[in-house]
């Protein structure tokens, strides 16, 4: 298409052109030029103009862009370069400038504030092909480096990295994980999960999973999954791929949609203040050598190092959790407790099972079930190793009770020979079988059972020595070497048919070393003297036989010879020997009358009265229980029969949870220890437990109903939740002591879909095991989840939506066996 719209004024007559001088003078005056002269004149601007034309719709670009040019568009600059093209020559906003320097590299670069291209930011492209520019992004993402470049699959730098963002560098991995807080189903259920790429309307991937089927599901490519759910898990979770839109659907009901979060496994970041800089890691961080070997060491050149908030450096060592070594002095300035060793703790309900059933118990680490163990109902023996065992089971246990690894997030029993599991989904409690602690100025070792003094590999040591000015049990003076007075009876628990139970010197050669207390195979009680060599020389010992009789070898009175049995001299004087008779005679009859009427009386007394205490002098009980690692129930059976009262610290082994007192009758004993009969408690909740004890086995506590009514207390809510208007939150227990119940509204001024601690349950409320209930929520279709955390007594509030306004607690949940 022409780029002229006006013809040429056509002139084919070519004429003749003009001499030079003629040219080079124009016309005189007067002058009558030739007609040929006039030709060539209008002939020649006639090809000129149809030449312009010709070569102006093949070599020129029309500023609407409509003619496309046929050959190249070439401009000749000087040796030392030049600008080559302006756009918006002047414009301080909008213009631009192309040149080629004198080394012959084309640059181009915007107009600056004085109208003049601002060569500063240029961009350049070298002999060599290579392109320097100022800065560079990639859809509004700067990626270029201040002295090099990384291209996104990766490249070496020479230079420095250097970035001002508050997160320079976020690395994520190509799935995201989804959480859908559906709440617990029934198995059997089947849920459904579909899942459509960003910007897609159709759904083009769907997996399905059934309750208690304890099977998940994945995708071929392995890029969308869904963990195995259980009739007791609240949330279905899984991964997808980043982006990607999800629609769950419970037996074929589509419910809502939702979205996976981003999992980032690396992150370099800084706090909002600059104060901070954190290295972020989405999973365990291993520091190692290269190809996972050992490196060769790692330098912390900083004033500390710390541990979730607290320090592990020790001057010039660290301890590791694995352990290790320090030359120095470990100082703590802890408030109380500045040393602890824990374990989980294994509780894990299983319905009781016949003798002889085996049962597998797993823990779940790391995302799979692992460290199986097999316990057989009946037998005695503990299943496992020090650090993870199985308790002996018989068949009333409910439970499969035990320690292992706190790295566990849920347990599984299975009886082996049906297939049958229950699956416990929390982590295990802790349970704390060493600490050292302070209590004002008393210093505390505390264990979780046993305390055992040992030499290595369980050898008795030589001695222990304790530097004290006492030493007490549960309150009491023990024995020492130079104890002086005692308040309590000393009592030798001597089991055995002969043993000898106390010395002075023992071992004594020097004529100063006596057995003072022995007891032979007859049970006599014997005192005796040491040997020359130390031991205990019997042939001159004294005893006290079971019938009163004294037996020693010899008798002195007054430092004089007593008669011996054989050596007694009779007198055969028959006014002396009826002296005698008649002496005896009358003592006789004095012993009879006295012994009759005394006899009588007492009968009388025993007839008419209750004749044993049920407390002691002063209104304490008979049995009092001050130490939490005292067995009550152990005590308890130690009084034989009878009828006792009872006082109890709370938490003590056997006991109730509360400080309780009540009684205990025994209506039978086997010589030793009751066997039978009942004991009746109550605490100071005034929540009251019967314990049956029969043919010496415990029933266990087992609470008494009563029709008190219910203590409802106000919540103290916090984290931004209220009392909703005159619905206030309110929460009790049960009579029975087992269920936890909620009543109210708790309304939230800034919805979010984070769990938040809306408050917290008295120390004084003891729960056995967490809780969860499904809320209904104003202002939303979706219920929210509220935990109850046995551990902290933690009230916890999930919303599945930023829309509600209130929570309606209204519900009742299981916390105490």
């Amino acid at each position: 298409m022409a780029i002229f719209k006006q013809a040429l004024p056509e002139w084919q007559k070519p004429g003749t052109k003009p001499p030079a001088n003629m040219l080079t003078n124009g016309w005189q005056s007067n002058q009558k030029p030739p007609a040929d002269y006039f030709n060539w004149f209008f002939n020649t601007t006639y090809v000129a103009l149809k030449e312009i034309q010709e070569v102006a719709d093949k070599e020129f670009i029309k500023r609407d862009g409509s003619v496309t040019m046929t050959s190249a568009l070439k401009f000749a600059l000087g040796a030392d370069g030049g600008n080559i093209a302006i756009i918006n020559e002047g414009s301080k906003t909008s213009g631009y400038a192309t040149a080629i320097t004198k080394a012959g590299i084309i640059v181009t670069a915007p107009v600056g504030s004085d109208g003049n291209p601002d060569w500063t930011k240029q961009l350049s492209l070298g002999r060599t092909g290579i392109l320097d520019v100022y800065g560079l992004t990639i859809k509004g993402e700067a990626i270029a480096l201040a002295k090099d470049y990384l291209p996104l699959t990766g490249g070496d730098m020479l230079g420095t990295i250097a970035s001002s963002a508050t997160t320079p560098i976020q690395v994520r991995i190509p799935n995201s994980i989804y959480t859908w807080n559906r709440g617990k189903q029934a198995d059997g259920t089947v849920i459904k999960v579909e899942s459509r790429p960003a910007g897609a309307s159709a759904y083009t991937q769907s997996l399905e999973v059934t309750i208690g089927s304890g099977i998940g599901a994945n995708s071929a490519d392995g890029n969308f999954t869904i963990n195995p759910v259980s009739s007791n898990d609240a949330s279905v979770t899984g991964t997808v791929q980043f982006g990607h839109t999800l629609r769950y659907s419970v037996n074929g009901v589509n419910i809502t949609t939702g979205q996976s979060v981003a999992q980032y496994w690396y992150r370099v970041t800084r706090s909002d203040d600059g104060s901070k800089n954190y290295l972020q890691f989405g999973a365990p961080l291993d520091i190692s050598g290269i190809g996972g070997t050992i490196g060769a060491g790692i330098n912390f050149i900083q004033p500390y190092l710390r541990l979730n908030g607290r320090d592990v450096a020790l001057k010039d060592e660290v301890l590791l959790l694995t352990g290790g070594e320090v030359t120095g002095t470990i100082h703590s300035r802890a408030v109380s407790i500045a040393y602890t060793g824990k374990v989980g703790e294994i509780k894990h309900y299983i319905t009781p099972q016949p003798t002889g059933t085996v049962i597998r118990f797993e823990l779940f680490i790391d995302g799979v079930w692992s460290r199986p163990l097999d316990v057989t109902v009946g037998e005695t023996n503990v299943v496992g190793t020090s650090d993870y065992f199985i308790n002996p089971m018989d068949k009333n246990a409910a439970y499969v009770t035990g320690l292992g690894p706190l790295e566990a997030t849920k347990t599984r029993a299975t009886v082996v020979s049906s297939g049958a599991n229950t699956i416990a989904g929390a982590s295990l409690p802790n349970f704390w079988w060493l600490r050292i602690l302070r209590n004002f100025y008393d210093t505390c070792i505390q264990a979780g059972k046993n305390l055992i003094f040992s030499g290595y590999g369980n050898a008795q040591l030589e001695k222990v020595e304790f530097k004290t000015t006492s030493l007490m049990q549960n309150g009491k003076t023990i024995i020492t070497q130079d104890s002086a007075a005692f308040t309590s009876a000393i009592n030798f628990d001597y089991k055995g048919k002969n043993g000898n139970l106390a010395y002075a010197n023992k071992g004594d050669t020097t004529g100063f070393g006596w057995l003072l207390a022995g007891v032979d195979p007859q049970g006599n009680l014997l005192i005796a003297p040491n040997t020359a060599d130390g031991g205990t020389d019997l042939t001159k010992k004294i005893m006290i036989e079971r019938n009163g009789c004294l037996n020693v070898l010899n008798l002195k009175i007054n430092g004089k010879q007593a008669a011996n049995t054989d050596d007694v001299a009779y007198a055969k004087s028959e006014a002396i020997l009826a002296a005698g008779l008649d002496a005896t005679s009358k003592s006789n009859a004095a012993v009879a009358t006295n012994k009759t009427y005394t006899d009588t009386e007492i009968l009388a007394v025993k007839n008419a009265a209750q004749m044993k205490k049920i407390t002691q002098d002063d209104g304490v009980s008979i049995l009092v229980i001050t130490n939490k690692t005292t067995n009550l129930l152990t005590e308890a059976v130690k009084l034989k029969k009878g009828y006792y009262t009872i006082t109890c610290i709370g938490g003590a082994v056997g006991g109730m949870p509360e400080a309780s007192q009540g009684f205990a009758q025994f209506t039978e004993d086997n010589g030793t220890v009751a066997t039978n009969g009942t004991m009746v408690l109550t605490d100071v909740n005034n929540i009251m437990k019967v314990n049956t004890l029969k043919a010496g086995v415990w029933s266990g506590w087992h609470q008494v109903i009563t029709d008190a009514p219910l203590t409802w207390t106000k919540a103290t809510l916090k984290n931004g939740y209220s009392h909703f208007a005159s619905a206030n939150v309110y929460f009790a227990m049960s009579s029975d002591g087992k269920q936890l119940m909620f009543r109210g509204t708790a309304s939230i001024a800034n919805p979010t879909l984070e769990p938040i601690v809306a408050l917290t349950l008295p120390s004084t409320m003891k729960l056995d095991f967490s809780g969860a209930a499904s809320c209904s929520v104003q202002n939303s279709g979706s219920p929210a989840r509220v935990l109850i955390d046995a551990n902290t007594n933690d009230v916890t509030i999930n919303l599945s939506s930023t829309a509600s306004m209130g929570v309606i607690l209204s519900f009742s949940v299981p916390v105490r066996l």
